[in-house]
């Protein structure tokens, strides 16, 4: 399976496979700002139900540790 990286304007999240250079080179030049998160997924929508799952996670292990 590919591994997908992120990009996000506001509130528009792209996931891309890490190996599509140009498009990420493309989204950049649109405004999109790359996301640490890195997820390996069969396609770019479970890479993005698997990003909005870590995303969940990381604000209950903030939570937690207040």
């Amino acid at each position: 399976m590919p591994e997908y990286c992120f990009f996000k304007k506001g509130k528009h999240t792209v996931a891309l496979k890490k190996s599509d250079e140009q498009r990420a080179f493309q989204l950049t030049e649109q405004g999109y700002e790359k996301q640490f998160e890195e997820v390996i997924a069969a396609n770019e929508k479970q890479a993005l139900g698997k990003r909005k799952s870590i995303s969940i996670t990381s604000w209950q292990a903030l939570l937690l540790c207040r």
